[in-house]
């Protein structure tokens, strides 16, 4: 049951919802990719940078996160970050994948990842494990890595919030989708990434 497909490469931008204004410095995309360049540059190994393939680990059927990342970049002593809430903009080729992460990945216990050139950005299951994030903390980042849960009892919302949109056909947005889940502070924007945030791919 379910789907093998595991992720795939996508833009995509990110920033945190706070439930109010704090002094603790705001994270989202551009600063992320910002970090990870610097660190980049700083380490003394340094790669190509370009799009690889999803590791084994990530891959198939597995439900778990152990030992597993989908960056070419992760730094080794990252410690994780919860975020009070999480707004998420996907470029508009990747978002018909939106119904096979949820349907197919999600609802039977796994997870899907999106990959952009130097961040990743995990849909896990409740039951998924190795993951960062849980019911009582959803949204996470370690390192260049950020996780969201999905909660089982908002999987069936989602996939008929998605079904309006017509995310199962290959309509072409002309104008910016949005939806938002308030009660769970997680909010989608189908968009081009590059047009709010130049640093993405």
């Amino acid at each position: 049951q379910g789907s093998d497909l595991a992720g795939l490469n996508a833009e995509f931008t990110f920033r945190e919802i706070r439930e109010e204004p704090c002094i603790k410095k705001e994270i989202n995309s551009e600063s992320l990719n910002k970090q990870c360049v610097s660190d980049e540059n700083n380490c003394l190994v340094r790669n190509e940078v370009k799009c690889e393939v999803f590791p084994q680990s990530m891959s198939m059927s597995s439900s778990s996160l152990h030992k597993s990342c989908p960056l070419r970049y992760q730094p080794y002593s990252a410690d994780s970050i919860s975020l009070d809430g999480i707004e998420i903009t996907l470029a508009p080729y990747a978002a018909k994948y939106l119904i096979l992460a949820i349907k197919d990945r999600v609802r039977h216990g796994r997870h899907f990842t999106f990959k952009a050139e130097h961040l990743a950005l995990t849909l896990v299951s409740e039951t998924v494990s190795g993951a960062i994030v849980k019911k009582s903390s959803p949204y996470g980042i370690i390192g260049y890595w950020i996780q969201v849960l999905i909660p089982n009892e908002l999987v069936p919302r989602m996939l008929e919030d998605f079904h309006n949109l017509q995310l199962d056909s290959n309509t072409e947005y002309k104008e910016s989708q949005e939806l938002y889940w308030a009660e769970y502070k997680l909010k989608l924007i189908i968009d081009n990434p590059n047009k709010l945030d130049p640093t993405c791919l």
